[in-house]
């Protein structure tokens, strides 16, 4: 790491409250509580099926971290974040939602906040295979959010000319338009396409997208690299049609 920076292990399955529960512990993503030093909340994907998903609050205590499960029954939930209202945001991948970090009783106070985000395969009952759920708010509170593609490399929709996920605005970045009060428009503009699976996104202060991007499945393991792209709205950053800064796949 950097000069003057760290990294530390917070929790693990062994961690007192962890340790108790059934099924297994996937942590997806980290965030520091908005409002209480020493809390962060932990979104867990569990065992990977439907509503195994968790949120723990942990807590220093003692020295020590305490987790306690506060939410559970989440459908693979994977991306987190702080919204304008200072609660706390977790994504679902049908979903995203939001509770009150402040209430004894986080269950209580969820709201969904955007519903029905596609996870099915086209025309098929099998679920989507890039389903999670990742976002980033903008320094406007416009929600921005991943939209990974339905397949690894669109073999499948060989010979067609273009991958069916354009016209479907998968693979691609949606964006909520921020409507204030705590609320977002129900439709979403389609800010970028040709992104397979944005694992990753953040904003800076001046607006700017950044997205890193989980890359196609070559056989040899060193290839394609990911990518970190700067988002600029309406453009196509190349899934499934090339890869790394100027190789085509056919």
């Amino acid at each position: 790491t950097p000069m003057g920076l760290c990294v530390g292990l917070v929790a693990h399955s062994d961690t007192a409250g962890i340790a108790g529960s059934r099924g297994r512990f996937r942590p997806r993503t980290l965030l520091e509580d908005p409002k209480r030093p020493g809390r962060m909340w932990v979104v867990d994907a569990g065992a990977k099926r439907p509503k195994a998903g968790r949120v723990w609050r942990l807590d220093r205590v003692d020295g020590a971290w305490r987790a306690v499960a506060v939410l559970s029954g989440l459908d693979r939930p994977h991306g987190s974040g702080v919204g304008p209202d200072g609660w706390v945001y977790v994504g679902e991948i049908h979903q995203i939602i939001r509770f009150d970090p402040d209430a004894a009783d986080v269950r209580a106070t969820v709201q969904v906040v955007v519903a029905d985000l596609p996870t099915q395969l086209r025309g098929k009952d099998r679920i989507r295979f890039h389903p999670l759920t990742s976002f980033v708010f903008t320094p406007t509170w416009d929600l921005v959010v991943n939209m990974g593609s339905h397949t690894d490399r669109c073999l499948e929709a060989l010979p067609a000319a273009r991958c069916p996920d354009e016209a479907d605005h998968t693979a691609a970045l949606w964006r909520f338009a921020y409507m204030g009060d705590g609320h977002w428009g129900a439709q979403p503009d389609h800010l970028a396409h040709g992104l397979r699976n944005s694992v990753a996104l953040a904003a800076h202060l001046s607006g700017t997208v950044l997205q890193a991007e989980n890359g196609s499945d070559f056989s040899e393991s060193g290839r394609p690299f990911e990518e970190l792209n700067i988002i600029r709205p309406g453009r196509h950053y190349g899934w499934p049609y090339c890869y790394d800064r100027d190789a085509v796949d056919p």
